[in-house]
């Protein structure tokens, strides 16, 4: 008999990083939890990083993922935001790979085919 998975699913940010833990059985799908991963635009950058870092090591200790998908950054604009979200994405990353799972990368398109059906699907639909 095949073991569930569990899988850490992660939309990378610095404000708000949201995440959501599937457990994956034969013929069965569970949502075990969701939410979001906060900072405060007051503290320093360096500690905002330090704070996702020390959540993400709390949850993944919390529901022990066998693996783990990250979506890729994507931004038109503001590279100054895209830096900061990347910096995020590394310590994400890191403490993934510290931690003995193995990450994935998934493009925006990708996640909402996967839940939706439909890669241009809007928020709405997610």
């Amino acid at each position: 008999m095949k073991q569930d998975r569990i899988i850490l699913g992660i939309d990378p940010g610095v404000a708000t990083v949201g995440f959501a833990v599937l457990r994956v059985g034969c013929d069965e799908l569970e949502l075990r939890d969701f939410g979001v991963i906060t900072t405060s635009p007051d503290m320093e950058f360096p500690e905002r990083l330090g704070l996702l870092q020390s959540d993400l090591r709390h949850l993944i200790g919390r529901h022990a993922p066998t693996e783990a998908y990250v979506e890729e950054l994507f931004f038109g604009v503001n590279s100054k935001t895209a830096l900061s979200v990347a910096h995020a994405r590394g310590v994400i990353l890191a403490e993934l790979f510290s931690s003995g799972i193995q990450a994935r990368s998934v493009t925006p398109n990708q996640v909402k085919l996967g839940v939706t059906g439909d890669g241009s699907a809007d928020k709405r639909q997610l």
